[in-house]
């Protein structure tokens, strides 16, 4: 598999340089196999070209693409987003709820799809960027038009939207605001751990701008202490914004001078609080400089895994090769992982890639990495071991472990639409398939998955999804090999968009998970018991897959081609057979034997406990007080 690949040509501007750039991508198609996807490439032509759309047209089926380039849906822009950059996320919101207006939905049918779909359709980008006000409230009132009416263009709101927005037991129907959810979103890591840290008599402290206080507050422990920031005054910018949603781009870049204005009053907060750490992620590159002139620690609290953080190269004079990133370094830890694979380096490329100027996220992880006094990952010993070692090695500083992250069990019950269609099958024999929201197949990989779960015989559950701006169900069927959902009706069901995953994995007759290795979506698995088949499609679901079949020996990957990922129907029929058949042979036989060693461990309440117990100590021990103090 290739993806995200940006071809830069300088032609004469006549029609004979285009076909001859055509000539070239149909070579490359035809011998490689790979066929670029029309749904998801864009020509851009520059203000200078002599030639009109139409004529580039008739050679390359792709539309012409207007900039900002798109990564997932989501502009690759270092300012702030407008209205505009979301108009793809609204209409995307809009046609999901126009798939439904022909249907007989009850009232509590669409309260149950805003907040199982609806409510979830923008998260990444929300969890990327701030999204305007003004889109928000877009998609609330889509929403909630939706829910009165049942459809998005007509009718008026019975009732505030707010109080729908309470919790159930406040009086309202627990529909989470959009507003409170995309805040949640941008500072979820921190949250989560800060709540642990508090449970455990760790004083936090919570810096944020004064109109993000009362949003805040319901999602950390009431014991953690908020404190508000002012925004100092700057000529031309309007007062009471406290983030750049709704300022034009000259205001948002006044914003950034007021945020640098506020860093005497952070410093002068800090200098009160004398806290013992300030914890921070990678992208505030000015807090260990801040701490240190006032004899703070800091502690880069990372979102990757000891593994791909490990693989960074400690410096970087050039922009690294696929080759150069294939090798690991020379005093690497001695594991399963002794070389990236060549689709695996080629994805890895853009951690070095620099947009608009920005730093990139090297720059970025490398500066807290170098800088702050302690490193603090979400993973643990048992897990990581050789790569934590490596870390405190090269770094010379403490390594933190937090452990790594159990989701809690989900209060909501599967929809009896899927329970009532699993319950038809015996205990552990359905596979379920999945890609994580914003990982599109291509068509030879859709057709190659489908027939390597059709050729295992067994019962399987698969979850597709595809680009806004195509009908999700009619690119499904068109995917998929001819007959093939004829062939398997009453036994395999294909779906498209959310489904309860922590649910379906839960289900008594779900067996085998086949998934991206996203790190939440393979705990989820061992959690449940279900046999892991690993598929990964991008940066850190690579490590993340090689950690749990390589190191671990607790799931199985898809067998690839090394070149560009390619994989067929036996690869995918032998890697699920290797732990759903083949229970006393080997790889199946360790697979399961370590999977449940790894369960008994990951659900220890005892184990996860002291976790943030022996944290708490470890960083009492570094900032030089007594245990309690």
């Amino acid at each position: 598999m290739i993806d995200d690949i940006t071809l830069t040509f300088e032609t004469e501007s006549n029609p004979r340089s285009v076909s001859i750039l055509h000539q070239g991508t149909e070579l490359f198609a035809n011998l490689s196999t790979l066929r670029a996807n029309p749904n998801k490439s864009n020509l851009f032509l520059s203000s200078k070209a002599s030639l009109s759309a139409n004529t580039i047209e008739q050679f390359f089926e792709f539309p012409i693409g207007t900039l900002p380039v798109r990564y997932l849906g989501v502009p690759l822009i270092t300012s702030k987003l407008s209205i505009s950059n979301c108009q793809p996320l609204i209409r995307k919101v809009e046609t999901r709820i126009g798939s439904w207006t022909n249907r007989s939905l009850s009232y509590a049918g669409r309260v149950q799809l805003i907040k199982s779909v609806l409510s979830s359709m923008h998260i990444y980008w929300a969890g990327v960027f701030i999204l305007p006000k003004g889109v928000l409230r877009a998609l609330e009132k889509i929403i909630r038009k939706f829910l009165w009416y049942g459809n998005h263009d007509s009718g008026y709101a019975k009732v505030l939207w707010s109080e729908v927005c309470l919790l159930e037991r406040e009086g309202g129907l627990g529909i989470q605001s959009l507003h409170t959810g995309n805040i949640a979103l941008m500072m979820r890591q921190l949250w989560a751990l800060s709540n642990k840290l508090s449970s455990h008599g760790v004083k936090i402290s919570f810096f944020s701008a004064e109109g993000n206080v009362n949003r805040i507050k319901s999602m950390l422990n009431p014991i953690t202490q908020i404190i508000p920031l002012t925004i100092p005054p700057v000529d031309g910018l309007p007062p009471g914004f406290d983030n750049t949603s709704e300022l034009d781009p000259n205001q948002a870049e006044l914003l950034k001078v007021a945020l640098d204005l506020m860093k005497p009053q952070i410093k002068t907060l800090l200098s009160e609080l004398n806290p013992h750490f300030v914890l921070f992620d990678f992208a505030q590159e000015w807090i260990p400089q801040m701490a240190s002139d006032l004899g703070i620690k800091t502690v880069l609290y990372s979102v990757f895994n000891a593994l791909s953080t490990s693989l960074l190269p400690l410096e970087l004079k050039k922009f690294p090769t696929i080759e150069e990133l294939k090798n690991t370094p020379s005093n690497f830890p001695k594991t399963s992982i002794t070389s990236l694979r060549t689709y695996e380096a080629r994805d890895f490329l853009y951690v070095f890639m620099s947009f608009h100027g920005s730093p990139s996220v090297y720059d970025r992880v490398s500066s807290g990495l170098n800088g702050c006094s302690v490193i603090l990952l979400k993973t643990c010993n048992e897990m990581e071991a050789p790569y934590i070692q490596y870390l405190k090695s090269i770094y010379l500083k403490p390594v933190l472990l937090a452990g790594p992250v159990v989701p809690e069990p989900r209060p909501d019950k599967l929809d009896d639409k899927w329970a009532s269609w699993l319950n038809r099958f015996e205990a552990k024999s359905v596979i379920f398939c999945s890609f994580g929201s914003e990982t599109f197949l291509n068509d030879e990989q859709i057709q190659e998955l489908a027939l390597g779960l059709e050729l295992t015989g067994l019962p399987f559950f698969v979850v597709l999804n595809f680009p806004a701006n195509v009908d999700a169900m009619a690119e499904m069927k068109r995917a998929l090999p001819e007959g093939f959902l004829e062939r398997v009706k009453g036994k395999g069901v294909i779906s498209s968009g959310w489904v309860q995953q922590q649910q379906i994995l839960a289900h008594a007759s779900v067996g085998c998970y086949l998934c991206h290795a996203g790190f939440s979506s393979v705990i989820e698995a061992i959690m449940n018991d279900c046999q892991l088949v690993m598929l990964p499609q991008k940066s850190d679901q690579f490590m993340n897959c090689r950690l749990v079949s390589g190191d671990l020996k607790a799931g199985v990957e898809v067998n690839r081609r090394d070149e560009d990922g390619h994989f067929g129907k036996e690869d995918i029929k032998r890697a699920i057979e290797s732990v759903m058949f083949e229970v006393d042979k080997e790889p199946g036989k360790s697979v399961r034997d370590n999977q449940k060693k790894l369960k008994e461990f990951l659900v220890d309440k005892g184990v996860q406990d002291n976790f943030i117990k022996g944290l708490v100590k470890e960083m009492e021990a570094i900032a030089g007080i007594s245990s309690g103090a």
